[in-house]
């Protein structure tokens, strides 16, 4: 029995994964390549965006290698990150297609995931519309995951209530 495509590159990015994960360069699949550093930037800093480009060249390569030659030929020209992307923007919709036996548009998708959120993302979801930004889900789940970690830093407001009391001379002596 033949394993469908959409499963068995999803099992060899899952397999990429851990390989990189123990090679402490999956950061490669998550990150695009950052801006050249300036001309007057440390070595440190140089030396970081060198070995960020030299091991998404290197991942880039071994992802391609691991490709059926229909998905190389279109992918052969992107880095390690875009790669990434791009499978995952495109299996997902593959594999909604599959569940649901119909597919669901992308723009469709991405409309219903703000609107599955929990409560404490309402802040998030109103400025998403208000701003009517048109985000892929990689990019959207970015977002998100940010948003989060800034609502669990966000303090908890506590309503004091002085059950009636006057707070006019709170602070003052009395005479």
């Amino acid at each position: 029995m033949s394993t469908p495509h959409n499963l068995r590159v999803t099992l060899d990015f899952r397999n990429l994964r851990i390989v990189l994960n123990q090679e402490k360069k999956s950061y490669v699949l998550d990150e695009a390549i950052p801006e050249p550093p300036p001309a007057d930037a440390t070595n440190a800093v140089k030396n970081k965006h060198k070995k960020h480009m030299d091991d998404s060249n290197y991942i880039g390569c071994l992802m391609l290698a691991t490709m059926c030659p229909e998905l190389r030929k279109d992918l052969e020209h992107l880095e390690a990150y875009e790669m990434s992307v791009h499978l995952k923007q495109a299996f997902q919709q593959q594999a909604r297609k599959d569940r649901l036996g119909y597919p669901l548009s992308l723009e469709l998708s991405i409309d219903l995931i703000p609107h599955s959120l929990p409560n404490n993302f309402s802040q998030f979801v109103m400025n998403y519309n208000m701003n009517n930004m048109e985000k892929s889900i990689p990019e959207l789940h970015r977002m998100l995951k940010t948003a989060e970690v800034n609502i669990k830093k966000r303090p908890t407001q506590i309503l004091n209530v002085n059950m009636g009391k006057s707070v006019k001379n709170k602070g003052k002596p009395k005479s």
